[in-house]
């Protein structure tokens, strides 16, 4: 892989990722390619002042760093690189718009999948919106991601459904939304925890005592699932 030059060494770093996206991402990517292409674009993202914080999907495709990274693997790097793109939006992990500028070019952005860049695509569905560089712009296109049910993502990660924990879920879709689910499936199964019923405590804890972000996230969430489960010889969660 070619070493950075200096010109990107040097440049100050304007871009903060939210703490929560960093968490979910570590937590749910497991393909390196992916982790990769992430990282790249997080790098690409240092310096944008404007909003919403964007990188243009061509510039993605084009990057000479990722194909220098992927020449070892395939013969054409801008379609591998293109389709890692599309799997990272697939599963949520980045957002891929389609605008049209004032003059009737469309430009394909791709930005993290955060709050606040949905709220910028909501926007711009409904009106006509200011973005950096490309004056007056409006939706025409999104990518979307290809969400699994939550039986789905729970046979995939913990194990077979019974009829007890089919009723389960389904009370639990009533409760909490498919985010939230979804996230304490993954968490559970990345602890190598996979049953319902830890499941259901990390969705118990996470109501009662919020989900923090970090160290302190991690913390909570320890001491309150060793809580639930009643664990007398120290919390079930380690390190």
């Amino acid at each position: 892989m070619k070493p950075l030059g200096q010109s990107e060494k040097n440049h100050s770093i304007h871009f903060g990722v939210p703490a929560g996206y960093l968490d979910r991402l570590f937590g749910w990517i497991d393909d390196l390619s992916e982790l990769q292409v992430i990282l790249r674009i997080l790098f690409l993202l240092r310096t944008e002042r404007g909003f919403p914080p964007f990188v243009m999907r061509k510039r993605v495709e084009e990057d000479q760093v990722l194909a220098s990274v992927f020449e070892s693997r395939v013969k054409d790097t801008r379609r591998e690189i293109s389709s890692v793109l599309d799997k990272a939006v697939a599963k949520g992990h980045l957002l891929d718009v389609i605008l049209i500028t004032s003059n009737g070019q469309e430009q394909e952005l791709v930005l993290l999948n955060v709050e606040e860049n949905n709220n910028f695509i909501r926007r711009s569905e409904q009106r006509e919106i200011q973005v950096r560089g490309f004056g007056q712009v409006r939706l025409i296109g999104q990518r979307l991601p290809k969400y699994q049910d939550v039986f789905s993502l729970y046979e995939e990660n913990i194990g077979v459904i019974t009829p007890i924990v089919a009723d389960e879920l389904k009370d639990a879709e009533t409760s909490y939304s498919y985010e939230v689910i979804a996230d304490a499936i993954k968490e559970a199964a990345v602890r190598n925890k996979r049953s319902w019923r830890y499941v259901s405590a990390i969705l118990r804890s996470w109501s009662q005592e919020g989900r923090q972000c970090g160290s302190d996230w991690r913390r909570a969430e320890k001491v309150s699932v060793a809580k639930v489960f009643k664990e007398p010889k120290g919390p079930l969660l380690s390190r």
